[in-house]
This record gives C-alpha cells, structure tokens and sequence, in this order.
C-alpha cells in the first residue's frame, strides 16, 4: 500500500492516514527541541540527506536477526551514516545527553563514545 506524503517547508514529512488508521495512532511521549542543531550544521544535513535520499532504507522494528518491517508500529526511513556530518552531529547528541537526562528524569550515565 503506496502512502500519500508531503514535506513541509521546514523538512517535516507528514503522511497521510485514515480516519480509523488515526485512531491507533498514540504518540509516545516526545520532546522537541528547536535549534538543537546550530543553522550551519542543520543546514548541511539538509544538504547531505536531500542529495543521498536513495540510500535510505525503510526503518525496521526489532533487534538485528529479529527486525522486521512493522508499518503498524512504524512508518519511516533511515540511514546508517549522515557522510560527512556524522562526527558533528554525534557530538551535538553527547552534549545534548545532560538536558535529556534531566528532562526525562533518569539516573545519570555516561553515555558510549562520550569520553
């Protein structure tokens, strides 16, 4: 089954569902975070992924050997690397754990790669 979908002018994709497809639809809980990313950064990203989108793969649910494509769970596509802004934006994501760890209110950790 095709989905119908349009991006919106700041890159969101919003897809097309139906009324009893809405119903089922429950959002986790979420954040969203303006500005996480400095203009520069976002803005090679953009860049990045709007010339690279054929090396997006449909998301899969599960661990490894067990995933599996779940549209009733999710609905999305991913990529494993974002080229050349990878290092920069893995940074922006260790730095940003201290405001997550709070806002979530969970114990402290250090995250992996974070030395």
């Amino acid at each position: 089954m095709s989905r119908q979908s349009t991006v919106t002018s700041s890159g969101e994709r919003l897809v097309k569902v139906t009324k009893s497809e809405a119903e089922f639809i429950v959002p986790p809980p979420h954040s969203i975070y303006r500005g996480f990313l400095d203009p520069g950064t976002h803005a090679s990203l953009l860049a990045w992924v709007m010339d690279n989108e054929a090396k997006f793969e449909t998301s899969l649910v599960g661990c490894e050997d067990d995933a599996k494509y779940d549209p009733s769970t999710r609905i999305s596509l991913s990529a494993s690397d974002f080229g050349p802004t990878m290092a920069v934006v893995a940074q922006c994501v260790l730095d940003f754990v201290p405001t997550l760890i709070a806002d979530l209110r969970i114990t402290p950790f250090e995250p992996c790669g974070s030395s």
